[in-house]
Order: C-alpha cells, then structure tokens, then sequence
C-alpha cells in the first residue's frame, strides 16, 4: 500500500487515528483473508499480507505540540515502529541548488529512472535460507532495533524480505551477495539520522 503523507491519515482526531494504526499493522502482521466493498467481494485462501510505502516530514514525525504526544511515540509504543524499515535523507546543498537549476530550466536532466517489468509468480516463491549472507544484514537490524525498543528480529525479517525481492527482480531463486550488497548500501539512510543523499 503506497500513503504518499501518511500524516494527511494520522493527523485526525485520536478516535480515528488509533483504528487505523492498528488496522496497517495488523494488515502488515497478519494479512487478510476477505475484502469487501460495496461493489466486490474478495476471498483469499492464505492471508494477504500488506506493505506499507509511506512519506512524512521529519517535523510531522516528532511534533508533539497538536497531540498528547508525537506520532513516532505513537507508533513506537503500539509496537509499529518495530514492523517498519524507515528510510530517512537530508538533500546537501549541492543536490539543493541542481534541483532549483532543473526547475528553472537551466538544466537538463540525463537521469533516466527504469522501471523493471514485474511479473507475478503463479505459485509462491521459496527461497531458500542463506544464513551465511542473511546475518551480514544483522548490523542494520541491531541499529534500527535501538529507535523500537525491540531486538530486530522483525526488522531482520523485513531486510531479508528485501533481499529476497531484489533476486527475484533478477528473476533468480537463490539470493547472491549483490543482494545483500544493495541493502548495505541502501543502509546509511535506513535510519532517522537524515543523512545526506
């Protein structure tokens, strides 16, 4: 599930806003079997587990001046922020001044973005366990699991879910250390300290 400001959801009124925490990290933990809305019923025979892609400004984040307390406190003690890899960067003033100049039009962009052609599996993927590349992803779970309170299982869980998805991008059935190379690299800014892009 893609929530471009998940702040525009969490903003409201306690009453609504409680429910709906709950309601993505139980899609996230448990999944859903049945869907139903007005115009279709949907049926599913294994729960359908849910991802969640989601911004919010790093103020948003830690405000606690509109609410009793802030939405990463929220998050943190229903036990949410342990089900979350959150990604955070800060734009260094260089990448700030080429933003403004392709905005303006002084200059021409050469970044061409692909994206890949997914093709979802008929049957479900196994991939087998690779302890000796999965436990290299250990020290982003061990950091991560310090903003939770938790220990990072379901952060490692999480990291090796990405893994798993970039050797099947590959159309592979068996993760390779590129893989476990790509999360590493993405880990500098999985974290709240905002590193420069």
């Amino acid at each position: 599930m893609l929530i471009p400001d998940i702040l525009n959801c969490t903003e409201k009124a306690n009453v609504t806003k409680a429910p709906l925490l709950q309601s993505l990290k139980t899609m996230v933990d448990e999944g859903t079997t049945r869907i139903k809305t007005p115009y279709k019923d949907y049926h599913y025979d294994r729960p359908i587990k849910l991802g969640l892609i989601s911004g919010i400004t790093r103020e948003s984040l830690y405000d606690s001046s509109t609410q009793k307390a802030s939405l990463y406190s929220d998050l943190r003690k229903m036990g949410f922020l342990s089900r979350m890899i959150p990604f955070s960067y800060e734009y260094p003033i260089n990448k700030t001044t080429n933003i403004f100049d392709y905005i303006f039009g002084r200059r021409r962009s050469s970044f061409q973005m692909r994206i890949p052609q997914l093709k979802t599996p008929v049957d479900p993927q196994i991939y087998e366990p690779m302890p000796r590349l999965l436990s290299k992803l250990q020290v982003i779970s061990h950091s991560l699991a310090q903003f939770s309170d938790s220990y990072g299982f379901r952060c490692q869980k999480n990291l090796q879910k990405l893994c798993y998805a970039s050797a099947m991008l590959d159309n592979r059935e068996q993760i390779k250390q590129k893989d476990i190379d790509k999360i590493l690299n993405l880990g500098r800014w999985m974290n709240f300290s905002f590193n420069d892009l």
